[in-house]
This record gives C-alpha cells, structure tokens and sequence, in this order.
C-alpha cells in the first residue's frame, strides 16, 4: 500500500515503516527533494487507503551539513533507467586484462583491471557539440579503469572474483562522475563532472557549466544522492 501510493509522486530509494503506541510510522526515502515535497502536498491531511488521517512531514537530515548518501550499483542503474530510459544509455567493457597472480599467505592472489565504458544519447549530454550531432542521435561516451583483486586457496574461484571486482570499480568510477539533472520543463540532462566526453566520432567536448536557472535538481550518482524522508 505504501509503495503503491508514495512511489506515484517519484522514484522511490526505499521505504522503512514501524509501529510506536499502536501508531504506524514509515520513513520514505526519494531521489530528489521536489518529489518528497509534492508527495507531502498531495497526502498530507488526506484519508489514506486504510480509512485512516495520515500525517506527512518532512524528516530533518541525519548530518548538519549533509542531507546526501551513497549509493550502490544498482541503484545507481535504477535511477538511471527511471530519469534518463532504458535505450538512452548503454554500458560495455572495452578489456579485461590479468595483472598476474602472486603466492601469498593464505593462498593465490590474484588481480584484474578493467576498463569500462558507458555512453548516452548526445542529445541528453550538457555539451558543446556540433547541431547536426543530436538529430542523428549519435553517442556521447565515458570511461574509467578499475582494478579488483582477490586471495583464495583456489584459483578460478579467485580470478572470477577479481574480475567481477575490477568491473565493478570501473563502473562505480563512471557513476562517480555522472550527475543526472532534472530540468525545470520536466525534461533531463546528463552532466559529466570533471570529465571530458567522447562523441562517436572521437571528437573531445568538454562540458559546459549550467548558465541558467533551469536546473532544480541534481543526482551524482553512486556518490550521492538528495534524500527526503516522510513520515506518516
């Protein structure tokens, strides 16, 4: 019931509910703050599913100074998915290479690096690119290398770690630098930070800063994320 009513309003990071002298309360977790405040707009004061008043308020931040939490590889898929879409953006690995095994005390350690690449639709990208780039829908590309090492008494068991865990600090590195903003005409951009891009055509852009006021929100993905709470 939950899930069904507040995820109406924006994707949700998950929901956390309790009961306190026969009360229930939940904790609703969203990406961004506009959604958290339209979900409180919209519910607090009304008679929920279950016949009952419900009050919707704003949680205060855990930190002072930081409202803001990390988030893992697939969340970090699931609001690129939701924000950007499933076709806009893909993701490959252009190699996966040994560094070696060594003996060690407890066994064979064993090591990969990994170099990842994600691209998106340029015309998403914040860029200064060509005109003619977005109508033909080309790609605008990132990459990053990660490494992954992993002890064991077996080796295949090993190096089927240390590959998963070079891929996966790749791809974390790539979400590092990648900031979803949301657009106040309800469209999205894709902001790399500090990063240059590659087009299709191997052409460097590197990105613009925001010069307006249209941005209201930003998501840094896998690195941060605005939080808002409600309780009900």
């Amino acid at each position: 019931m939950l899930y069904e009513t507040f995820s109406t309003f924006g994707l949700l990071n998950g929901i956390f509910n309790f009961e306190m002298e026969g009360r229930l309360f939940a904790f609703v977790k969203y990406y961004v703050s506009f959604s958290a405040q339209n979900a409180r707009k919209a519910l607090h004061g009304n008679t929920g599913p279950n016949g009952k008043r419900w009050s919707v308020q704003m949680a205060k931040p855990r930190k002072k100074n930081d409202d803001r939490m990390a988030l893992g590889i697939d969340k970090s898929v699931e609001v690129l998915n939701y924000y950007v879409g499933v076709g806009n953006w893909n993701s490959g690995i252009r190699s996966l290479v040994s560094e070696g095994m060594e003996k060690v005390d407890g066994g064979i350690r064993c090591s990969y690096s990994c170099q990842a690449i994600m691209s998106f639709r340029s015309e998403m990208c914040i860029a200064k690119k060509r005109e003619d780039e977005a109508s033909n829908g080309q790609w605008t590309s990132i990459e990053a290398e990660g490494k992954g090492s992993r002890t064991g008494k077996d080796s295949k068991i090993a190096l089927g770690f240390a590959k998963k865990l070079a891929i996966t600090d790749a791809r974390k590195k790539i979400f590092e630098k990648l900031a979803i903003v949301l657009l106040s005409n309800g469209k999205v951009a894709l902001h790399f930070l500090n990063e240059e891009m590659h087009s299709d055509e191997d052409t460097i852009q590197p990105p613009q800063p925001l010069c307006d006021n249209s941005a209201i929100e930003c998501i840094l993905s896998d690195e941060n994320a605005d939080r808002e709470a409600h309780m009900l």
